[in-house]
């Protein structure tokens, strides 16, 4: 067991795996290996810090303590996996793969292509990137999910469950796939299209082309007061 009293900043050739008794302050990263951090505290990087894994990651904190890498230059080149009852933030200058489990939320910002393996959150969940949202592992989002991308979002595994409403904001199209009911609102540039083996529920949502809703359960307004446009056709 160690711990690490003051910052730490690694560089090194190959993988970095540690374990500290307290919180775990990184003040750069820049290994061309995997990294394993176990920490019992919470993970955060210094103001100006990056964190270079060209390898897979896996990091996992104690007690619900949360984790925090937000360093603009920031780049995971494998796919990074979380296993924490706190809050997970964190962001990739490029593309962005993650999986695991987060107790509280989950914050994304990335520059690319953002993918999800198996991931359970029980918190909100909140995307942010240029690119698209893809996966390749069914999603398991115990709240309200916020998705935001310059390109498409497309979530259609069928074991998918989104509990919370999910507010889709795309340059392009989307498409989300539910094992329950879903309720679905937002903006999308492109064709949406939504399946649920329950209800679908539709909020304030402008779909600039097509709309396409499939559903075992009822298909309605989430409000009486909410606005459904369709800029092509709805089937």
């Amino acid at each position: 067991l160690h711990q690490f009293g003051g910052t730490l900043g690694v560089t090194s050739g190959s993988d970095l795996n540690l374990r500290d008794t307290n919180a775990l302050e990184l003040s750069g990263v820049d290994i061309t290996g995997a990294l394993t951090l176990r920490v019992d505290g919470a993970i955060t990087q210094s103001t100006g810090s990056s964190v270079l894994v060209d390898g897979a990651a896996d990091i996992s904190t104690t007690g619900g303590a949360d984790v925090t890498l937000t360093g603009v230059g920031n780049d995971f080149g494998g796919v990074l996996t979380f296993g924490t009852t706190g809050a997970v933030s964190v962001t990739d200058a490029n593309t962005l793969s993650v999986d695991g489990a987060v107790g509280q939320t989950l914050t994304l910002t990335a520059d690319g292509l953002v993918t999800f393996g198996a991931t359970t959150v029980d918190g909100g969940v909140s995307v942010s990137t240029t690119g698209s949202i893809a996966q390749s592992g069914t999603v398991t989002f115990n709240n309200a999910a916020a998705l935001s991308a310059g390109a498409a979002v497309t979530l259609e595994d069928a074991a998918n469950q989104f509990a919370g409403v999910v507010t889709l904001n795309t340059g392009g199209n989307a498409g989300v796939v539910d094992l329950d009911n879903i309720e679905v609102n937002g903006l999308v540039g492109g064709d949406l299209s939504i399946s649920a083996d329950g209800a679908v529920g539709l909020g304030d949502l402008r779909v600039t082309r097509d709309l396409t809703v499939v559903a075992h359960g009822d298909i309605m307004l989430s409000d009486a007061d909410d606005v459904l446009y369709v800029g092509g056709d709805t089937t």
